[in-house]
Order: C-alpha cells, then sequence, then structure tokens
C-alpha cells in the first residue's frame, strides 16, 4: 500500500511528524487528520493558523505501516517491527522514512505511538494518558544541545497538557534503543520528540486522548 506524507507552511522552521509506524496504533492518526481539518477551516482562529503557517513548515506521514494498519498488526507485511529498522532498513517504509527525513531535514521530529492501558503516572494507581520522551543518544543518557531543546519541548507540552490531564502525564521508559528513529534521529541531530497515547478512564474509544494529541 501507497505511503502519503501531507505538507502544508511556508516557515522556515521545519517539522516532521509520523504515526502509525505500528499498525495497532491508530490514536495519533485520528488526531493528525482533526490537525488537518482544523488547518482547512475558515473562522475565528484565522490569524492563530496564518502565523503558525508564516513561521513553520509541516511535513506529516499520518500513516507509516499502511499494511500493518490494514491487518492491525504492530509489524508490516513482512513482519518486521519498522521502530527497530532504523539501522538496517530491511524494510521499504523505514527506508523512506529516513530518506524523507534527510530530505527536508526537519528542526524538530515527533513520533507518535500508542501505549498499552495498564501503565500509571506515579505510584498513585493514575492511568497513563499521555507519556513523553525525549529518546536517548545512547546508554549513558548523555544530554547534548540536540536533546535539551527536545527536553524544553517536552516541558511546553506539560504546561499545556497539565491544564486538562495533570495526573495522567508520564515519562516513557527511557532505555536506549539504538535500533529505534527516535535515538537514530537524535543521534543525528534531529530533535525528536516521543509522545505515546495511553489510556484515560471512561475513554474506551481514546476519543479524549485523540483531543489531547491534536
Amino acid at each position: 500500500r501507497e505511503i502519503y506524507s501531507v505538507v502544508f507552511g511556508n516557515g522556515k522552521t521545519i517539522i516532521l511528524a509520523w504515526s502509525q509506524m505500528h499498525g495497532d496504533e491508530p490514536t495519533a492518526t485520528s488526531a493528525l487528520f482533526d490537525l488537518f481539518n482544523f488547518f482547512s477551516e475558515d473562522d475565528l482562529f484565522n490569524n492563530f493558523r496564518d502565523n503558525l503557517l508564516s513561521k513553520i513548515t509541516f511535513h506529516f506521514v499520518p500513516m507509516l505501516n499502511p499494511d500493518g494498519a490494514e491487518k492491525y498488526k504492530r509489524e508490516n507485511a513482512f513482519n518486521l517491527d519498522l521502530n527497530r529498522d532504523a539501522l538496517r532498513f530491511q524494510s521499504y517504509e523505514s527506508k523512506i522514512l529516513w530518506d524523507y527525513a534527510g530530505k527536508v531535514e526537519p528542526q524538530f521530529a515527533f513520533n507518535l505511538h500508542d501505549q498499552n492501558s495498564y501503565y500509571t503516572a506515579g505510584r498513585r494507581n493514575n492511568t497513563t494518558a499521555i507519556s513523553l520522551l525525549t529518546p536517548p543518544l545512547n546508554h549513558v543518557k548523555s544530554v547534548n544541545y540536540t536533546r535539551e531543546k527536545s527536553m524544553q519541548v517536552v516541558l511546553k507540552i506539560i504546561e499545556a497538557l497539565s491544564l486538562f490531564i495533570p495526573q495522567n502525564i508520564a515519562r516513557y521508559k527511557d532505555d536506549h534503543e539504538p535500533r529505534s528513529f527516535g535515538d537514530s534521529f537524535m543521534k543525528n541531530g534531529i530533535t525528536t520528540i516521543l509522545i505515546e497515547s495511553g489510556f484515560y478512564k471512561g475513554d474506551p474509544q481514546k476519543d479524549f486522548i485523540r483531543k489531547l494529541n491534536f
């Protein structure tokens, strides 16, 4: 199945975001289409949109693994986990993402996923609605300028989300995985933010978490 990108804006800051590299993780994909619809509107937010579009060029890959999505499974058609293929490029999808990033040279990249519902935010039994991570560069989790920028973005996201889910935000596990795209992008100078959509009580279809993503 074909893989598509959506591009708009004409600003100097380039953002690349991709979703559903795991076929069974669709929440952010839905949120991206909410975002596309928002940027297509003509309403009271026009000045806000125009300001963003003048400063940012957006590159979105809303479904990196359409074959896995068709079967609602993690891996692609050849049973490869795309997020463990950032070094060997055994899959077409992984090569497409890597080449696309090399072509557009984003300052910021957003790696969008879903996580299991059994994770909690801290030790208070609060479910994790959103997890965030600045992917580590290496096993000792060094902090350079690229990763520091990621941390700054994450702090701003936490600040915004805390208005809605102050007890349901967590840090995703930060074990270094050199085969993953987040760690590999960060090592290659692309400031990357991992966002994981979890679970929120009373939201079995993740409609509220979809809004949080948006």
